[in-house]
């Protein structure tokens, strides 16, 4: 049997041979080692590998003033935020909107008739008076006819009737006869009503409400707001004073 130890090696084969032993150390190098199975050996990066730089994402301020629960969508029924939770005493919440009460026709009539009496009986008394104990001159000058069949005196007296419900409901929201039924007089603007407006409502809508037949008046109860033909040319309404 022939010894090869004595024999001459091939160049060729002897650099072949360590290029395949440095590249298994390298292999071996480049081989990651766990560090919780070697105790005491720390996890060293090799000086040719670099690490990737973090990224961070940019928020803007739109990004931060969005509701990350407003952007998503729910199966559920959609609930508002004013909603109290179940279970929790909620106050009631006063509802928008006029609170008035509407006067009908009979408490109007009733504090009508009111007012002609408390207004009447005065002046029944001041022309008994007046005719009484005037001279005959004065006498025969309240006599006269001035306006078709009306005296100077009917006028006088139609002049304080008017004063009476101009200033009592400009001022005080209503005369007697509406404070005693608990009735005021408003505008339809939920305002107090101007001065103009009430004499307007009290001098010519009147006259005008009792024109033909008094259907003015009669038409108190057909409205929503059971306003009278004055009311509607005056822009008023009549309410109760609610709490009075």
């Amino acid at each position: 049997m022939q010894d090869n130890r004595n024999m001459p090696v091939d160049p060729a084969l002897e650099n072949a041979a360590e290029n395949v032993t440095e590249s298994a150390a390298d292999f071996k190098l480049s081989m990651p080692v766990k560090t919780d199975e070697v105790p005491g050996v720390t996890e060293e990066v090799p000086e040719n590998v670099t690490a990737k730089p973090a990224v961070y994402q940019v928020v803007g301020e739109s990004d931060l003033s969005e509701d990350p629960l407003e952007t998503e969508e729910s199966d559920g029924p959609e609930t508002s935020r004013d909603e109290e939770p179940a279970g929790r005493y909620v106050r009631p919440r006063k509802k928008s909107g006029s609170s008035r009460v509407y006067a009908g026709f009979f408490v109007r009539l009733t504090a009508y008739l009111l007012d002609k009496v408390i207004v009447g009986v005065p002046l029944v008394l001041l022309r008994m008076i007046l005719m009484i104990f005037l001279p005959g001159s004065s006498a025969d000058f309240l006599a006269r006819k001035v306006f078709f069949s009306f005296t100077v005196l009917d006028v006088m007296l139609y002049l304080l009737t008017i004063v009476y419900f101009v200033l009592l409901t400009y001022y005080f929201g209503g005369t007697v006869g509406k404070k005693m039924m608990k009735l005021r007089v408003v505008s339809a603007e939920d305002r107090k009503p101007t001065l103009f407006e009430i004499a307007f409502r009290e001098i010519i809508g009147r006259y005008l409400s009792a024109f033909i037949l008094y259907i003015g008046y009669l038409i108190i109860g057909a409205g929503e707001q059971k306003e009278a033909l004055h009311d509607y040319l005056a822009d008023t309404r009549v309410v109760y004073e609610l709490g009075a």
